[in-house]
């Protein structure tokens, strides 16, 4: 494994219930071990030799445990999050898929965190058809509506 990210969805675009699916509005990133194990263990349960890009969703059983839901051989739509970060704070070791196309090219990349990869006081929002935003900490802005 290169590096790895836990991102948890806090709402949803429109009148979702929160874990049914669709479009998360706000997410943070945050660093809990069992559920870094439960994916690593998801994804050694489909390849004995995984190669290539792995993203796992999970969601708590009642209780609490992670629980794979489904895995993807492929990014998903975090990954402008990735890169948004990697660019703003200035850290390439963030963006995944700068490092993907990298190794495809069999170039050097920096080091990397095997897991945990950015700083859990990560906050991002995004609306549908609105782009998206980075918040670190609680550096919070309220802007005047007209």
């Amino acid at each position: 494994m290169v590096t790895s990210m836990i991102r948890e969805r806090l709402s949803w675009v429109g009148h979702r219930v929160v874990g049914s699916g669709g479009t998360s509005k706000l997410n943070r990133v945050v660093h809990l071990d069992m559920v870094n194990k439960k994916a690593v263990e998801a994804i050694s349960a489909v390849s004995k030799k995984p190669h290539g890009i792995f993203c796992v969703d999970l969601k708590e059983d009642a209780k609490g445990a992670p629980c794979p839901t489904e895995i993807n051989c492929r990014f998903t739509t975090n990954v402008h999050y990735l890169s948004l970060a990697s660019i703003k704070l200035g850290h390439p070791e963030w963006n995944f898929p700068w490092l993907a196309a990298r190794l495809a090219l069999e170039e050097e990349i920096p080091d990397c965190a095997k897991t945990d990869a950015l700083p859990d006081d990560l906050w991002f929002t995004k609306n549908t058809d609105m782009g998206f935003t980075m918040v670190r900490g609680n550096h919070w802005k309220a802007g005047e509506v007209f």
